[in-house]
């Protein structure tokens, strides 16, 4: 809903807006990744999925 804007995502987050640019820039020093490039968020969603359906089904494996 913030569309990139760290002001307004700092806000609903109740963060100071430094605090967020700096968490934002370790994330990509840590995973080389930038939640700021929409190539690179759109990765990074794509892995989540992935890895929540693939620890749902383990999971649904085991109980049965």
């Amino acid at each position: 809903s913030c569309q990139g804007n760290v002001s307004q995502a700092s806000q609903l987050l109740f963060l100071h807006r430094n605090t967020l640019n700096y968490r934002l820039d370790k994330f990509e020093e840590q995973t080389g990744l930038s939640l700021r490039t929409l190539g690179d968020l759109q990765l990074l969603i794509s892995v989540s999925f992935s890895l929540v359906s693939s620890l749902t089904y383990n999971s649904q494996r085991k109980d049965a």
